[in-house]
């Protein structure tokens, strides 16, 4: 009790009274915390490996904003229905420019034709290629 009061508050000293240890009869054990039945397969360690371990070091995903607002804005928007559903398309990224062709393999090259150096994307397409900006 004396080591307990010197390093807990009066309540956590309470609460780890209250903990019934097993019958004494009984042997401790290990037990693998990656696995349902607590034993350590080959399977388990090569799971950790390759799911925990390797993810330490990767970079996470960062979750991105939702775009529910703006999909509901489009279509209250007073435009024509042509415009509200190139807006949905736009910002679905489904329209069918270079690089969303070559991303699902229906193109070879998924770079702008105009300026090569770019891939053609739908904002580089409405935004940064030269030449659609000119037209």
């Amino acid at each position: 009790m004396a080591k307990l009061q010197a390093c807990f508050p009066e309540d956590v000293i309470h609460q780890i009274v209250q903990i019934r240890p097993r019958e004494q009869s009984t042997k401790d054990s290990f037990a693998w915390d990656f696995s349902k039945d607590g034993k350590y397969s080959v399977k388990s360690g090569y799971w950790v490996l390759v799911e925990v371990l390797r993810r330490q070091h990767v970079p996470q995903e960062i979750l991105q904003p939702s775009l529910n607002p703006l999909f509901q804005q489009i279509w209250k928007a007073d435009s024509p229905p042509k415009i509200q559903y190139f807006l949905w398309r736009y910002i679905s990224n489904c329209i069918s420019v270079a690089g969303n062709l070559f991303y699902r393999h229906l193109a070879r090259e998924g770079s702008c034709i105009r300026c090569p150096a770019h891939v053609k994307t739908v904002n580089h397409l409405l935004f940064k290629c030269a030449f659609a900006r000119l037209v």
